[in-house]
């Protein structure tokens, strides 16, 4: 089974999809703080992080630079802040690929697919 770290303070989202991962047969995991997400995500070892950006304490793009330093895992950025320089910035700092809030969970779950699929070839 796929693990899948979903990094996100917004339980409007998160709850949601926490759930359908979980229907899809994913093994997931919930983190809710920037400033604990690099320690959990190297304590679980997703295969795949869902990160947003802005997050309590420390934001989704310092938490991608820190994972960066020990581990290629496929990011996907989802951020409510739509603008070209986030999504060059992410990209710049390692980021798979970028979903602008509000998403459509049918699109999420096709890039979640398509990511994992390319980090295994």
């Amino acid at each position: 089974m796929q693990k899948i770290m979903l990094v996100e303070d917004n339980r409007e989202i998160s709850g949601p999809l926490i759930n359908l991962l979980t229907m899809k047969g994913f093994v997931t995991s919930l983190c809710e703080c920037g400033e604990l997400a690099v320690s959990e995500i190297k304590q679980f070892q997703p295969d795949l992080l869902l990160l947003d950006i802005k997050l309590p304490g420390v934001d989704g793009f310092e938490i991608c630079q820190k994972v960066r330093q020990f581990s290629q895992i496929p990011v996907i950025f989802m951020s409510a802040v739509v603008s070209t320089e986030m999504h060059i910035k992410a990209f710049k700092l390692g980021a798979d690929d970028f979903l602008d809030k509000p998403f459509c969970m049918s699109e999420l779950l096709l890039r979640i697919n398509a990511v994992l699929k390319r980090s295994q070839d």
